[in-house]
């Protein structure tokens, strides 16, 4: 997600997802299973496969919430009181090719700092070991005018041309309980070979069934619209939308616009920006269900579950408007 600007950089992304972050909703906690004797049962930890290309565990008792545009996962802990904000993303690497290079910290530092003032880097950047090699743990530490202590936390990697970045805010002694799951879920962080592997062989198996050809007859040619506002009240919100435009010839153009704000607990901001960028799309199917691959220029394919139902059709699950460009 881009700020302000044509290109997009680790700063611009933490700012928009931190303002993002603090105005989604917590999504209720799912009923811990029991054993015979009614005891609670600790759920199993869990592969979490993203789309863009990559994995990672989910702790133990957590929850994983898909955010909007399908690349931000929200990790919600057990006994989640409302305060707590845990954010996997990947961003571009924007030419950085390591957490080691002097450009990554100063980058993430004026992320944070230019959105929260009241949040100042503190301690040196601990070295952490991810399955995608080298990372690094920033913190940063302030106060709210009532007085509460709130931690901020970036654990982050990079691979390839691509940064992948875990953000935490909290208050001070839950970050604290945190920290080890946490520090587990970047050292989790992987590439996803499995798909990497299967995802061409898959798509080009299923390339002209009567499915496929009827989605693409259906969308060649149309732009999608996906419209929404995340957030609102007291805490602060935003509005989002984006645009799709899947060209016949096998390209498409995407346009990307948002708008947030964020008041929680006295520690405020707000960021919005624009995204355009391009490439090849094609339908193709995954279970018998079918899907958008959308390929941009460069960087790993991203897919999107399609649904057609009473009239209306939708893209993971979400409501979009399939109109002529």
């Amino acid at each position: 997600m881009h700020t302000h600007a044509s290109h997009l950089t680790v700063a611009g992304t933490l700012s928009v997802l931190l303002a993002l972050a603090l105005v989604a909703p917590a999504r209720a906690q799912e009923a811990a299973p029991k054993d015979k004797g009614g005891a609670t049962k600790a759920p199993p930890s869990r592969l979490y496969r993203h789309p863009s290309g990559f994995t990672f565990v989910c702790p133990q008792g957590w929850t994983t919430r898909v955010a909007e545009g399908d690349q931000r996962v929200r990790l919600v802990p057990p006994e989640d009181a409302g305060n707590e904000v845990y954010l996997v993303t990947p961003d571009t690497a924007q030419g950085v090719a390591s957490v080691k290079d002097p450009q990554f910290v100063p980058l993430v530092e004026r992320g944070i700092g230019g959105l929260l003032p009241a949040l100042k880097r503190t301690g040196e950047a601990e070295p952490i070991t991810t399955g995608c090699g080298p990372g690094v743990v920033l913190t940063w530490a302030g106060a709210t005018p009532e007085g509460l202590q709130v931690r901020g936390r970036v654990y982050a990697t990079v691979t390839g041309d691509k940064s992948l970045l875990l953000f935490a805010l909290a208050p001070t002694e839950r970050l604290a309980l945190r920290d080890k799951a946490l520090r587990a879920v970047c050292a989790s962080f992987a590439p996803d070979k499995a798909a990497a592997g299967g995802g061409a062989a898959a798509a080009g198996a299923d390339a002209d069934t009567p499915l496929v050809k009827a989605w693409r007859q259906r969308l060649a040619g149309k732009k999608l619209t996906r419209l929404g506002r995340y957030g609102g009240g007291a805490g602060g919100g935003g509005t989002y939308q984006t645009e799709i435009v899947l060209l016949t010839s096998g390209r498409f153009t995407y346009y990307s616009e948002s708008s947030v704000s964020a008041d929680v607990d006295g520690v405020s901001g707000g960021a919005g920006g624009v995204t355009r960028s391009g490439g090849k799309w094609r339908i193709i199917t995954r279970g018998g269900n079918p899907v958008l691959e959308l390929h941009l220029d460069g960087k790993e394919p991203t897919y999107r579950n399609l649904r057609y139902e009473n009239g209306k059709t939708f893209m993971n699950g979400e409501r979009i408007f399939v109109t002529d460009p």
